[in-house]
Order: C-alpha cells, then structure tokens, then sequence
C-alpha cells in the first residue's frame, strides 16, 4: 500500500509540474487521475465483472452495434486527421512531429488545435468499448 502511495505522491507532482493551464477546465484532460480511473474501470470490467456476467450465458448477439461502433470510429478519426491536416497547413509554425508552444500561449491556433486534440483523447477512451 505504501508503495502506490508513493507512485500517486510521484505522479501528481509531475502533474503539478507538467500540467498546461489550458486544458484545466477539461475534465479528462485536466488530470492523470481521471485517465486512472477510467482504465481501472475498464480492468475491472474486463477482468472481473465481464467473466462474472458472462459465465452461464450464451455470447450476446451484437454484430449490429459493432458495426456502427466501427463506422463511428472511422468517422471519428478521419475527422481528426482532417482536423489536424487543416491545422498544420493553415498554420505553419506547428510541426508534424511536436506540438511545442508555451503553455502561456493563449492564440486563437493554439486554442483551436486543443479541441482536436481532446477528441483524440476521448476517441482512445471510445476504443475501450469494443472490448
């Protein structure tokens, strides 16, 4: 128990220090501890209460909602691509390779550049359901 104490204590001091004051009103983005908890969750369902509901029962039929959950993430990350191909041609000072401003850096292209961004985070949490 000490010892995930002190991982905790670790990792929110690299949160203190790391933390861009520009997503802080982004519930996901605004903390590892959300990304934690969300993948616990995922562990706990997958790992405990998925085997446990599914023990005595046939597979569920659901080759109709997987098919769209498929359209929907193909949607979704085209529109990011697409999002970020228009960011970087229409605003060159940001690289393919880094997204290196200053965390003080409040313009227009760098607040317009977080939203697809944070849809990327939340599309990688979306890619926990089809497990």
């Amino acid at each position: 128990m000490l010892l995930i104490k002190v991982i905790y204590a670790k990792i929110l001091e690299y949160e203190r220090e790391n933390m861009d004051p520009r997503t802080a009103d982004i519930p996901v983005a605004s903390s590892l501890k959300y990304t934690f908890a969300l993948i616990g969750l995922y562990l706990l369902i997958v790992l405990k209460l998925g085997p446990a509901l599914m023990s005595n029962r046939k597979p569920f039929e659901i080759k109709r909602i997987l098919q769209i959950y498929n359209i929907l993430q193909i949607v979704g990350n085209l529109y990011l691509v697409y999002q970020c191909v228009l960011h970087y041609l229409y605003h060159p000072k940001f690289s393919w390779t880094c997204f290196n401003t200053a965390k003080t850096d409040y313009s227009v292209e760098t607040m317009e550049f977080l939203t697809p961004i944070i849809f990327g985070y939340w599309l990688k949490f979306f890619d926990f359901l089809d497990t």
